[in-house]
């Protein structure tokens, strides 16, 4: 398990380990020393560095990582945005001056660019977790040059550029292949477009005796942790006590949608899995898996009253039919995953159900909140937050660093891959929730076992086939083996 912070409490915790008599000099020198470690154990035949240093500490941490490279023996240039600097930066800056290291002013694109041309590895320490607003144009085209270069790059604390609490970038960011984090991991790093810009993460503590008393924003587990949760089976076991689960939707062109999570339900070990579709699909579906009872809309009464979850959603679509299919099913109090344009449904006729799950993707997201997908992306947390306090339960958004929430907990899973930007993997996912969920876990370990387990299996199938070949149909049987 490891905590995520936001950029506040980052800085809070930094300012009481200096408050209890840490000098922060020395925690500057540790991560300096960190970032050099990680330039020799990564890019041991570097001889040449550049360091592109701005004026705050995430500077002072460059510059203190010139010296040790410089004393090393290396070739070093450092570029600094300007020498307005304070504080403990200031005094790695003028020891850096007293070992007459090359030392140029960042005035001009010109000089740096030819600069980087020559270099082996460049270490980014231009702005760090302080940074909240646009960059200006300056900087914006520095940035571009950086990542238009073929100069690998290592960032001090996070990629210059990105928000440390949202994970997005302020016009544009430094794409890096290491980033160093240090005293905490900040949660930026982890979702949204942090991943495409951090590369390969490296935490260093720097202090024995990290504040507790400062709760992280959320928390992220590995996937052996949530695994042990899922309820075992024993020898005595039987279909009544893994759970009826009912999908409902598979709206005319939509069968696949209800068949994706139909066949995830299965392989997650639900007891008995039934689908209330559009009646030409109902041959179909059984034919293509035996093990599911089909049911018209007209038996929607009935099979509620037999079952113990209701999932609604996939293919369901946003018509006549789907909204008297919706109605029913609102008014029902069984335990309900709510997914795709069941959540749409909702949206219009807000209701807040402890029991429930919603897995919104952004753009689902915006429509629960009255919002656009691109406000959701850039506050992913306070999204995620503000959906569960309008209509409460577990609430899972969906994306890079998919979130889960519940009104106390917040969960952050790093698995995942590009190649699940397809669709029916929303689908697949509303399976294994109502699955695990019907099994006997709660809301929230069903939806943060699910939701990592889902990540897993579409990971190993990335190994296989690649990004283009990841299918969501291609899942279920390695959900199956991950759940055992």
């Amino acid at each position: 398990m490891i905590a995520l912070f936001n950029a506040q409490q980052s800085k809070e915790i930094d300012r009481r380990i200096i408050d209890e008599g840490e000098p922060g000099l020395k925690l500057m020198k540790r991560a300096a020393w960190h970032l050099f470690a990680t330039v020799q154990s990564h890019y041991p035949h570097a001889q040449k560095l550049l360091v592109l240093c701005g004026t705050g500490n995430n500077g002072g941490d460059g510059l203190a990582c010139a010296q040790f490279a410089l004393l090393a023996g290396l070739d070093v240039s450092v570029f600094l945005s300007n020498e307005n600097m304070h504080g403990d930066a200031l005094s790695c800056l003028n020891e850096l001056k007293a070992l007459n290291a090359d030392i140029r002013p960042l005035n001009d694109l010109e000089v740096f660019s030819q600069e980087l041309g020559k270099t082996d590895l460049l270490i980014d320490a231009l702005f760090g977790i302080g940074l909240n607003r646009p960059l200006n144009q300056a900087s914006v085209q520095l940035i571009e040059t950086v990542n238009t270069s073929p100069c690998p790059v290592i960032s001090a604390d996070l990629p210059s550029g990105l928000d440390a609490d949202s994970g997005k970038h302020f016009g544009c960011a430094i794409k890096a292949e290491h980033t160093c984090t240090f005293l905490t991991r900040k949660v930026g790093l982890y979702t949204h477009l942090g991943p495409d810009f951090c590369g390969q993460i490296h935490y260093f503590d720097l202090h024995a005796n990290l504040p507790q008393h400062i709760s992280p924003v959320a928390y992220s587990h590995e996937l052996n942790e949530w695994q042990p949760l899922i309820p075992t089976l024993s020898a005595d076991n039987h279909k009544g006590r893994m759970g009826h689960v009912l999908l409902v939707g598979g709206h005319r062109n939509m069968m696949g949608a209800i068949q994706l999570s139909a066949s995830a339900c299965l392989h997650s070990g639900a007891g008995l899995t039934k689908i209330i579709s559009d009646t030409q699909h109902l041959i179909p579906l059984t034919q293509q898996q035996p093990e599911l009872m089909c049911y018209p809309p007209e038996a929607l009464s009935e099979q509620l009253r037999q079952s113990d979850l209701l999932a609604l959603g996939p293919g369901l679509g946003l018509d006549d039919w789907s909204g008297q299919l919706y109605q029913t099913c609102s008014q029902n109090n069984l335990p309900k995953v709510f997914d795709a344009d069941a959540l749409k449904w909702l949206a219009k006729t807000p209701v807040f159900n402890p029991q429930q799950i919603l897995t919104p993707h952004p753009g689902e997201a915006a429509v629960l909140l009255d919002s656009d997908s691109r406000r959701i992306q850039q506050d992913r947390v306070g999204a995620i937050k503000a959906i569960q306090k309008k209509y409460g339960g577990v609430v899972i958004l969906k994306g890079k660093g998919s979130l889960i929430y519940d009104g106390n907990r917040l969960e952050l899973c790093p698995l995942g891959n590009p190649g699940m930007a397809v669709g029916g993997m929303g689908d697949v996912l509303t399976g294994v929730v109502a699955a695990l969920w019907a099994r006997g876990m709660t809301p929230f370990e069903a939806a943060c076992t699910a939701v990592y387990i889902h990540a897993a299996a579409a990971d190993e199938c990335f190994k296989e086939t690649g990004a283009a070949g990841l299918i969501p149909s291609l899942l279920p049987p390695k959900i199956g083996r991950l759940i055992g």
